[in-house]
């Protein structure tokens, strides 16, 4: 391996690619684009254009490699949950990219039950062979609403993000890092490969699907054709596996909370609760999560409104300096009253967010931004305590961009969960990218 490597982190907001010295220990060079746009459909479709992909990762890594001619190799993370069908002996897409988001699962077609109550007979199952609770959005539903929907040739290929732009870069035989195949409900924890039971159970005969190859080891996942070079790939993670590593989780806490666009509480822990998800990380020991947290998503969406009513009356935005702004015994002293479960595949989603204990005297922007914050952090507690009631760890890590956006989060964390918050420094000003600098040091 070369002594400067390209970090890459597809993320559900930005793509960001660093140029990163393993010598120096330091960030040489960054590309940063904003995600590409997605289409929203009426059935809950949240859907991208592949090609849109690879030319993100041309914009960036594809950058660096020209100003960096020494570079061999590049280490890639990506969203989880996503996917896109594309056609075995072509290789040409035959769906588009689907993305996290996309909620198409949880809607009827033609008076018909939607995939998520037709999969229920399922649900046992797939949480024991792939630790993955039935939800809307998730891979294995959203693949049974496609097929269902749509006449596919023989075979076809399934593919996460990262198969896909090492397919699309030239790799005949892309290979799937276990914490991205473990978001698709279709990997079974247990045989470190995809379940063919799965397969057989939701009506797919395996040999109509070919499923990329589980990557073993710290090895290549494969090689593409950038900017006019052959580039070798290493990771293929999830980016919530990868930010976890950068946070050195679980070796120096046993419990994480991830504040992002989503988020999640993860820990190792000796008495789970019955129920609670079992995630792969990056190393491959298995951790019990509480996933979907509304987060970042959800907060945007009463920022849209906060802000929304400022620029009708000729203001400016006003919604992330207010939260910013919000003091430690402020947020603690409110009431944890907004229900933030705005989107169906959220945690505890049952028929949209709410705003309770609305009263004449109270209901004013400070009293709704500091509820808003209280109720937020709180469900991490909460997530705690579902995964285990009163875990024996006194500490917790915290990251994630949302942790970075106001002083007041980690005391109220703090005081939430009766826990002390440890904070790590991030050498690439990613967690994601620290975790892939600390898995490439490692295979160097």
């Amino acid at each position: 391996m070369s002594k400067s490597i390209v970090l890459v982190d597809f993320g559900t907001s930005r793509i960001k690619a660093v140029q990163f010295s393993l010598t120096q220990n330091r960030v040489l060079n960054s590309r940063e684009i904003a995600s590409p746009t997605l289409s929203y459909g009426n059935s809950g479709e949240a859907e991208g254009d592949p090609e849109d992909y690879w030319r993100a990762l041309e914009a960036t890594a594809g950058q660096l490699l020209a100003i960096a001619p020494e570079i061999e190799d590049i280490w890639l993370c990506s969203e989880m949950h996503g996917f896109l069908l594309a056609d075995y002996k072509t290789s040409k897409p035959i769906t588009a990219y689907v993305s996290w988001q996309d909620q198409r699962s949880a809607h009827s077609v033609s008076e018909k039950k939607n995939s998520v109550v037709r999969l229920e007979f399922l649900r046992d199952q797939l949480y024991s062979i792939t630790g993955m609770n039935l939800r809307p959005g998730l891979p294995v539903a959203n693949l049974i609403t496609i097929i269902n929907a749509t006449y596919l040739k023989e075979p076809f290929r399934f593919l996460t993000l990262v198969d896909w732009l090492l397919l699309r870069g030239g790799e005949s035989n892309p290979k799937c890092h276990p914490t991205l195949a473990a978001g698709t409900g279709l990997f079974s924890l247990a045989q470190g490969d995809w379940s063919i039971e799965i397969l057989l159970a939701i009506g797919i005969d395996p040999k109509r699907i070919h499923m990329p190859p589980i990557v073993c080891g710290n090895a290549p996942i494969g090689s593409i054709e950038l900017n006019g070079r052959k580039i070798r790939v290493w990771g293929g993670l999830g980016d919530l596996q990868s930010a976890a590593h950068g946070l050195d989780f679980p070796n120096r806490g046993p419990i994480l909370i991830n504040l992002g666009t989503g988020s999640q509480v993860m820990a190792i822990t000796p008495s789970p609760s019955v129920g609670i998800e079992l995630r792969p990380s990056a190393l491959g020991v298995l951790t019990h999560a509480v996933t979907h947290i509304p987060s970042g998503r959800a907060l945007n969406t009463f920022a849209k409104f906060i802000d929304g009513c400022a620029l009708q009356s000729g203001g400016t935005p006003l919604f992330w300096r207010l939260f910013g702004e919000m003091q430690t015994d402020a947020v603690l002293a409110a009431e944890a009253c907004i229900d933030l479960n705005v989107f169906s595949a959220a945690w505890k989603y049952k028929d949209g967010g709410s705003i309770a204990k609305v009263l004449e005297s109270k209901f004013e922007l400070s009293w709704f931004m500091h509820s808003l914050a209280k109720s937020w952090l709180m469900q991490y507690a909460q997530a705690s305590q579902a995964i285990c009631l009163n875990h024996p760890g006194t500490l917790f890590l915290l990251g994630g961009g949302l942790s970075r956006r106001g002083t007041f989060i980690a005391p109220v964390l703090e005081s939430l969960m009766g826990k002390r918050a440890l904070q790590t420094s991030i050498i690439t000003g990613e967690e994601t990218l620290d975790g892939l600098v600390k898995l490439a040091l490692a295979s160097h």
